[in-house]
């Protein structure tokens, strides 16, 4: 069971670095590392990862290392944390600027991953119970704002949360699915509650990140409600009037 949360982990999250490409690895002319790289245990052996196993990959420019890296643990399999690097070409050289470390519960199974986003400096992230379903997902804007909040929520704590309360006045019964917000992370079920820049608002019973019923919320600076969108098999029927 951790192995395949672990890989599920690294393929639904970690937007990463595919190990099957025949042109890892490479030099150019100059002998210098260019494009993705897998290094074993044997190429770093101060990272104290066993010698066949995968101790780092990333990508190299011009032999340095450049923007995401993975560490992976002393057995080459699991990633215990992500890096980032900054390039400078004025003096050809990368700076570490920070590292993400992820977490395991006792028993082995991922607690906190990370995974590189739309920020250069910064991860998203992804906390698990120890069942293995998802807590929360944060994803980050281009320059490491929250952009997109994803949390784990019970029917009966949206319920009780005073932001989304609504009236009951119709405006539109009609199919508006075009008003639908669908995050690009599809990779949640069950019952969340999906903040989108601060000001949309998704709750209620998703399937495979799409709202199927619920609610969506539009609010303003204040955190006033402005709009709401009562959605059913997927597609929002009510609008009302607040």
């Amino acid at each position: 069971m951790k192995r395949i949360i672990l890989l599920l982990a690294e393929f639904c999250f970690l937007i990463g670095f595919s190990f099957g490409q025949k042109d890892i690895n490479q030099k150019d002319s100059l002998g210098r590392k260019q494009g993705e790289w897998i290094l074993l245990g044997i190429d770093v052996p101060e990272s104290g990862v066993v010698s066949g196993g995968i101790a780092e990959s990333g990508t190299y420019l011009n032999d340095q290392k450049v923007g995401a890296w993975k560490r992976y643990d002393k057995n080459g399999e699991s990633v215990n944390a992500l890096v980032y690097y900054e390039y400078d070409p004025a003096i050809g050289k990368s700076t570490r600027i920070s590292i993400f470390p992820n977490k395991y519960f006792a028993s082995g199974q991922p607690e906190l991953q990370h995974y590189p986003g739309k920020c250069t400096v910064k991860a998203n992230s992804i906390r698990f119970s120890e069942d293995g379903s998802i807590k929360e997902i944060i994803e980050l804007d281009s320059l490491g704002n929250e952009a997109l909040i994803i949390r784990a929520m019970s029917l009966e704590e949206m319920n009780a949360m005073p932001y989304f309360q609504t009236t009951d006045a119709l405006i539109s019964s009609k199919a508006i699915s075009k008003n639908l917000f669908i995050p690009d992370n599809t990779q949640f079920s069950g019952y969340f509650l999906v903040e989108y820049q601060h000001q949309l608002f998704q709750l209620g019973l998703f399937e495979k990140g799409k709202l199927v019923e619920g609610k969506q919320c539009l609010l303003d600076e204040n955190m006033q409600l402005i709009d709401a969108l009562i959605i059913t098999k997927g597609i929002a029927i009510q609008q009302l009037k607040l």
